[in-house]
């Protein structure tokens, strides 16, 4: 498929994509590994932010319990009020 959409190459164009692909072949090498202390910073700071998140989950939950919590407050006190809401209202009827 791809031939169709391709132009054919010439002797001299294959000889230069050879080339090209012996010389990539013989440079490329294994990426050099990082060293040691690198590898220990990174595993410290991961840790570390291991640690800090595991601190701050409680604090996370506990927001949407406040929420939750002063919606139910917000309803209670309006229920609560809803009588006397009722009774000033009939009150101000001629």
């Amino acid at each position: 498929m791809v031939e169709r959409l391709l132009p054919p190459l010439s002797d001299t164009d294959e000889r230069a994509v050879a080339g090209f692909m012996s010389r990539l072949a013989s440079t490329t090498s294994a990426p050099s590994l990082p060293g040691a202390d690198i590898v220990w910073l990174k595993a410290s700071l991961v840790q570390r932010w291991e640690a800090e998140r595991q601190a701050q989950r409680p604090l996370d939950n506990m927001q949407y319990l406040h929420i939750g919590l002063g919606l139910v407050a917000a309803v209670v006190l309006f229920v609560w009020s809803v009588p006397a809401l009722l009774q000033s209202l009939t009150a101000l009827r001629p």
